[in-house]
C-alpha cells in the first residue's frame, strides 16, 4: 500500500503539485478518500490558487461528489452569490453549470461520472474564462445525451476535442453529430486496444470526421438507427465520390491547360499524316517542339520558324521513311494570288533532294489548295496532342503528387 503523501504525489498532481501544493489541498482530497486518477500533468497556477481560497468547498465536494473537483477551476469566477458557504459547493456548481446549459439529466450523469474522466472533460485549451465552460459544459451535456462510457478515449478526445469544444451547431446537425460519435465509441468497446483492428478503426474515425466537417449530414428518423458500418460505408462513399470529382476536375484544368498551349504553341493544319505508296510518310510539323525537333535532326533552321507558322504564313512537313527523316516542306500563302505554294524542301543539311521527294512536295500543296477551296478548316490533330510534341503543363506536372 502506498503512503498517503506518495498517493498525492500521484493522485492530485493535476491540480496541487508538491512543489506548490503548500496548503495541503492534495492532502485534504486523499484524506478525503479522492481516488486515484491518471497524471494529466502540471495544471494552471490560477486554478490551484482557487482551490486553495475554497478548502472547505473542496472537502465539502471531495465528501459528496468527487467528479465536481475537476471543473470547481472554472466554475469558482462565475459564481454570483457573494459569500457562498463551503457547504452550499454542489449548490453553486449546479447553478453556474445550468447558466451555461447544462440540463438536469446532465447534472446527473456527471454527479455519476468516474472521476478519471471528470478530469479529462475539464482539460480544456486555455483561453477565456466563458469558453472554457461552454466547451466543458458541451463535452458532458454529449456524453450525457450519448449515454454510454466509452472504454477507448482516442477516438472520444479527437472528437471533443475538435468539435464539441470549440463549435455551436444547429440542433439537427448536433443530434448527427452524436449518433456518429455513439456508434463509434459502441463500436471502439468491442476493439482490442492496440490492436491491428483498432488502429485501422482510428483511421476510419477521420474518414467519418472528415465527412461530417465537409457535408453537414443531417440524419433523420431511420439514419438515427444506422449501426457503426452503415456510418462508415456512407463516408467512404462520400471519399470515393470527392476523390472521382478531384481527379475530374484535375483532368478539365489539365484539358483547359492544354487548349491555352495549344493557341499560343502550336497551329493547325489541312493535311494529316499520311502515306505515300512507296512507304514515305509526310508529317505535319503542328507545334514549336516539333519543329526545334526536326531541325536539331536535319541540322537546319527550321527550329526558328514557328512565328510564320503562328502568324498563318507557313506550313511546315517533314517527308520521312522508315522513322528517319528525309526532308523537311516548307508551303507559304502567296501575296499575289492567295493560293499557297512550294517554298522550299530542304535535305539534311539543306542539301537538295531528290525529284521523288519533290514530287511528294508538289502534291502536298496541291491537296492543300483542293482542300481550301472546299472550305475545310484547319484542325488541331489529336495525335499531336502529347507531351512528346506539346510539352507538359503545369497541371501534368502537379497531378503526380500524391492525392487524397
Amino acid at each position: 500500500m502506498q503512503d498517503t503523501a506518495g498517493n498525492a504525489r500521484n493522485v492530485i498532481r493535476s491540480v496541487a503539485t508538491a512543489r506548490n501544493d503548500l496548503d495541503g489541498i492534495a492532502s485534504v482530497m486523499v484524506n478525503s478518500g479522492y481516488p486515484r486518477v491518471p497524471v494529466m500533468g502540471d495544471r494552471d497556477f490560477y486554478q490551484v490558487e482557487r482551490l486553495r481560497a475554497r478548502k472547505g468547498a473542496v472537502r465539502e465536494a471531495v465528501k459528496f461528489s468527487p467528479p465536481i473537483i475537476p471543473f470547481l477551476p472554472h466554475i469558482i469566477p462565475h459564481i454570483i452569490r457573494p459569500g457562498w458557504p463551503d457547504a452550499d459547493v454542489l449548490a453553486v456548481c449546479k447553478e453556474v453549470l445550468k447558466n451555461f446549459g447544462l440540463t438536469k439529466s446532465g447534472w446527473k450523469y456527471l454527479l455519476g461520472m468516474p472521476p478519471e474522466r471528470a478530469w479529462m472533460l475539464s482539460n480544456v485549451p486555455g483561453g477565456r474564462e466563458g469558453d472554457s465552460m461552454r466547451g466543458i459544459v458541451r463535452r458532458v451535456q454529449a456524453l450525457t445525451e450519448i449515454g454510454i462510457w466509452p472504454k477507448r478515449l482516442d477516438p472520444v478526445d479527437n472528437v471533443f476535442d475538435r468539435h464539441l469544444l470549440d463549435h455551436e451547431y444547429p440542433a439537427d446537425l448536433r443530434d448527427t453529430l452524436l449518433v456518429i460519435c455513439k456508434r463509434m465509441w459502441e463500436h471502439a468497446d468491442t476493439l482490442r486496444p492496440r490492436s491491428n483492428e483498432y488502429r485501422e478503426f482510428l483511421g476510419q474515425t477521420m474518414d467519418v470526421i472528415d465527412w461530417f466537417d465537409r457535408e453537414r449530414p443531417i440524419f433523420d428518423k431511420n439514419q438515427k438507427n444506422s449501426s457503426w458500418q452503415t456510418v462508415l460505408a456512407r463516408a467512404h462513399q462520400w471519399h470515393e465520390e470527392l476523390r472521382a470529382r478531384m481527379q475530374r476536375e484535375a483532368a478539365e484544368r489539365l484539358e483547359r491547360a492544354r487548349h491555352a498551349q495549344i493557341a499560343t504553341q502550336s497551329w493547325g493544319t489541312l493535311v494529316d499524316r499520311t502515306q505515300t505508296q512507296d512507304g514515305y510518310e509526310i508529317v505535319p510539323l503542328v507545334t514549336e517542339i516539333m519543329l526545334e525537333n526536326e531541325g536539331e535532326v536535319m541540322g537546319h533552321c527550321v527550329g526558328g520558324y514557328s512565328p510564320r507558322c503562328r502568324a498563318g504564313n507557313a506550313r511546315i512537313f517533314s517527308i520521312r521513311k522508315g522513322g528517319n527523316s528525309k526532308a523537311t516542306v516548307e508551303i507559304g500563302l502567296s501575296v499575289t494570288n492567295g493560293e499557297w505554294r512550294l517554298q522550299q524542301i530542304r535535305g539534311p543539311k539543306n542539301r537538295n533532294v531528290s525529284d521523288r521527294l519533290t514530287s511528294i512536295g508538289n502534291h502536298l500543296v496541291a491537296d492543300w489548295n483542293k482542300k481550301r477551296e472546299k472550305g475545310v478548316e484547319e484542325f488541331f490533330p489529336g495525335w499531336a496532342n502529347d507531351p512528346l510534341y506539346l510539352g507538359t503543363t503545369p497541371e501534368l506536372s502537379a497531378s503526380a503528387a500524391p492525392g487524397l
